[in-house]
């Protein structure tokens, strides 16, 4: 039976774990080992890795699984080769032992007062608490020109008989053993480390996030003001060629989300950084967008969409898969919570790419993809329901079936072994799903087709306009922003053009043509003087912007002619009159 390791909270990086597992095992029963505490001092907290209660001694250890070779002195330790400074760890573990041992003092009489007795009068009591540091990577090479480095440093690999010698030395001084229990208590009781970092690199940290499979996260505020998700990566192993090697998997979902950003079809994310000497990666992800929600997010509040809203979704959707198979990326884990959309545009963004197949890259395998990724396993193709490793792009497209399909039933729970599309769609949307939702991956059309597929029926669906007025007028629904939790917009008809106020006018019928040709389905924006969307050329089958012009008065007012600049009586139009009248210096 080993010794007593008492843990609450996540462990500080591979090397901390590693350290703990070898004094379990190689120290006996009488030990206790305490994870993870912060002492409070009135010059502030420090954070300890282990303390070590023996039989007749305590002992603060500082592990650092810092590897290659380490040079210094008694003020700073730096790596030979980056000649990175790093802090000399012998003064972080004596100083936190000088506060655990005041505070064990401080609240025990009794013990402060045996231990001076301990020793003649007028010499230094006898020292209870211990600093030690571990270095735990056994690839590390010390040459530190600092007399302390023999008493206080060890390798892991035999650290107890260090513990041993201390816990030997206190026994031929001092009676420990009343007081023992009173201590452990005490240091038990101690505050935990903070889950929630006050900052990574340049980033304020705000507050935590759930956190993924491959690490945690936290909202950022950059020096700049920015905000970020910071996803915080720990390195795994502990020589520089475990490192370099578990880097593949940890910075897979960084590299396919670089790879796509061209594409916009993911989040933006800023370069990456290390933290704490490089044991840490932190990823910067820009968030989404706040009209952004997932098909999860809409299951969940039970929002049906519209017909022509759920097609053109699900065409968009299955476009943009096609551009991520197209760059040589298999998501291989799509889920509702995954694909999000925007309620204004229609357009289609995926995330979560932490198991993401990478072709043409030395990213190496996903070891651990099916324990990475259990929240998509209800949404995988049958191919792939053993292991995600078996996924494919035509994995890839059977999902997102699933996702759209669960989105237009409301469907909270995981969908069916064989699905099919519902008799509520129109048969050529039914038929574009079910050729995704084939059990034979050979025998699904892919992303691109079944793209071309909804967008031509949503072209088809396009009625013609009887009678087109010069200038439209912009419906109040599309002043006021649409409501969330209501039928989703349906797209609209474009009723007119793009027209010139300067150019030649357009006689009724050929507008009217015009206005047969093209249906709007997503609004992108607006200026002071048009409205721009993405509309479908139903005679081409593909998609245009168009631009249609406000009210002529505006545009009128906003040309600012002298007549109506002399009148201003916007604050703004006054000085713009002010700059352009006034009298020019004379030299």
């Amino acid at each position: 039976m080993g010794a007593t390791i008492i843990r609450h909270g996540l462990w500080g990086g591979p090397g901390e774990e590693a350290t703990a597992c070898y004094l379990r095992d190689h120290l006996d029963e009488q030990w206790t080992v305490v994870c993870g505490r912060q002492l409070v001092h009135s010059s502030g907290t420090r954070d300890t890795d282990f303390i070590a209660i023996g039989p007749h001694s305590v002992t603060v250890i500082e592990e650092k699984s810092w590897h290659g070779d380490l040079i210094g002195n008694d003020v700073f330790w730096y790596d030979r080769v980056t000649r990175e400074e790093r802090g000399n760890p012998i003064n972080q573990a004596v100083g936190a032992a000088r506060i655990l041992a005041g505070s064990l003092t401080q609240h025990n009489r009794a013990l402060r007062s045996a231990l001076k007795q301990t020793v003649p009068l007028g010499e230094a009591p006898l020292h209870l608490v211990y600093a030690l540091v571990v270095l735990s990577s056994p690839d590390v090479r010390l040459h530190v020109d600092d007399p302390r480095v023999e008493r206080h440093v060890v390798h892991l690999a035999g650290c107890e008989q260090a513990l041993y010698e201390i816990d030997d030395f206190v026994a031929r001084h001092f009676n420990f053993a009343p007081f023992r229990k009173r201590v452990e208590d005490l240091v038990t009781g101690l505050s935990r480390r903070p889950a929630t970092p006050k900052k990574l690199g340049p980033y304020e940290i705000v507050t935590g996030l759930d956190p993924t499979p491959r690490g945690r996260r936290y909202v950022g505020r950059h020096y700049d003001g920015s905000i970020r998700v910071l996803l915080a990566l720990e390195r795994q192993g502990l020589t520089e060629d475990e490192l370099r090697k578990n880097d593949n998997p940890l910075l897979r979902e960084y590299n396919a989300m670089r790879r796509l950003a061209p594409l916009r079809r993911v989040f933006a994310v800023d370069p990456y950084f290390g933290v704490d000497y490089e044991r840490m990666w932190v990823i910067p992800v820009h968030p989404p967008e706040p009209t952004l929600l997932t098909l999860g997010n809409l299951i969940r509040a039970g929002v049906k969409p519209a017909i022509e809203t759920f097609v053109a979704v699900a065409a968009d959707s299955y476009a943009g898969l096609a551009d991520i198979h197209a760059e040589g990326i298999t998501h291989r884990a799509l889920h509702p919570s995954r694909v999000w959309m925007d309620p204004e545009t229609n357009r289609v963004t995926f995330s979560d790419f932490l198991i993401a197949k990478i072709a043409d890259s030395d990213v190496g395998t996903v070891h651990d993809a099916d324990d990475a990724d259990h929240e998509g396993q209800a949404f995988r193709a049958p191919e792939c329901r053993q292991t995600a490793h078996a996924a494919g792009n035509p994995s890839d497209v059977y999902s997102l079936a699933l996702c759209l399909l669960s989105w237009w039933e409301l469907c909270q729970s995981d969908p069916p072994a064989a699905p099919r599309a519902s008799d509520s769609l129109p048969a050529e949307v039914r038929d574009a799903l079910n050729a995704a939702l084939a059990g034979n991956p050979n025998d699904r059309a892919e992303a691109t087709r079944i793209a071309d597929l909804l967008t031509a029926h949503l072209a088809s669906r396009t009625q013609p306009v009887a009678q087109v007025s010069e200038v439209a007028p912009e419906p109040a629904s599309l002043l006021e922003p649409q409501s969330r939790l209501t039928t989703m917009p349906e797209p609209r008809l474009v009723a007119d053009a793009p027209t010139d106020m300067h150019g030649p006018q357009l006689d009724s019928a050929e507008k009217a043509e015009k206005a047969e040709k093209a249906e709007a389905v997503r609004r992108l924006g607006d200026s002071a003087a048009t409205t721009t969307r993405q509309a479908i050329d139903r005679a081409l089958a593909t998609y245009q912007t168009l631009k249609t012009t406000k009210a002529p008065a505006l545009l009128t007012r906003l040309r600012r002619t002298p007549a109506h600049l002399g009148t201003a009586s916007d604050p703004v139009d006054r000085l713009r009159t002010y700059l352009r009248d006034k009298p020019r210096r004379q030299h």
